[in-house]
């Protein structure tokens, strides 16, 4: 089983384009995309009550990806 770590930034505008600079950015070429989601859960929102989130992502107009993220790993 594969195992993703994601980190994410928080930065001030006055620090972005210093962080842009870093040098272990310097080899790679920002790229944007346009997303769209869309977050699943039963009527009883039983997903959210247990901390969990099922997103379907469309990046650009052909790549889809289905995420279920959080939850507690002792819940039933």
């Amino acid at each position: 089983m594969s195992k993703e770590i994601e980190l994410k930034l928080r930065l001030a505008p006055s620090q972005a384009r210093r962080f842009q600079l870093h040098p272990a950015l310097s080899e790679s070429t920002p790229q944007k995309f346009r997303l769209f989601n869309t977050y699943y859960d039963t009527p009883e929102l039983d997903l959210r009550k247990r901390g969990i989130a099922l997103r379907l992502r469309r990046k650009g107009w052909a790549i889809w990806l289905m995420t279920v993220k959080g939850g507690d790993s002792g819940a039933g």
